[in-house]
């Protein structure tokens, strides 16, 4: 089914997760909010018919984006770096894995044995992409294949603790962060339907 989006909402905090759902030739029009947040997701549609224009759909619509981003704020780039990863258990051969997120294990090559590599990327304004990465690795020939793991995952906490701003909402898309920018300052004002 597709969708359709005001051209202006890419940058529009107003039309942020919601999204204009219409069939061609069908009488069917609604607005749907589509977000994530706390690593849940949320749907929901707002039939025109069911609240009488699109005008007023899309004003529930916004209330109802608001209301759940008011209970349930952006996970904060602390918490997305404490996030245990959901990842299938490999069969017999795979390769080792961590549920931490950040540690990841490098397969012993001709060169170098295995080991358990602790991950992390930070802003630095001096690079040219904004951003720096940080790693340290455990010799699995040296400490044991646990021991090299568990050795990678303090490191990754240590790593995690020692990054500034963990606090602020991890938030990659500018028509979000404005948006959580307003609902913080204004914690129950929903949209009137209009403008900015």
């Amino acid at each position: 089914m597709p969708r359709r989006r005001p051209a202006s909402a890419h940058h529009d905090s107003d039309m942020y997760a919601i999204f204009r759902k219409a069939k061609p030739g069908e009488d069917q029009q609604a607005w749907t909010v589509n977000l994530s947040r706390g690593g849940r997701s949320f749907q929901m549609t707002f039939s025109d018919a069911t609240y009488g224009s699109e005008a007023a759909s899309l004003f529930v619509a916004r209330a109802c984006r608001d209301a759940v981003l008011e209970v349930v704020p952006p996970l904060t780039h602390h918490d997305m770096r404490m996030l245990k990863r959901r990842t299938k258990r490999g069969q017999p051969g795979d390769h080792p894995h961590s549920d931490v997120t950040g540690v990841h294990y490098a397969r012993a090559t001709r060169n170098r044995p295995g080991r358990w590599i602790a991950r992390i990327e930070i802003k630095d304004a001096t690079r040219p992409t904004g951003r720096r990465t940080i790693t340290r690795s455990f010799s699995e020939a040296e400490l044991g294949n646990d021991a090299a793991r568990e050795a990678a995952e303090a490191a990754r906490l240590q790593m995690v603790l020692a990054v500034e701003h963990g606090d602020d909402p991890a938030l990659r898309s500018p028509a979000a962060k404005r948006l959580h920018k307003r609902l913080v300052r204004n914690p129950g004002a929903s949209e009137d339907g209009g403008g900015r």
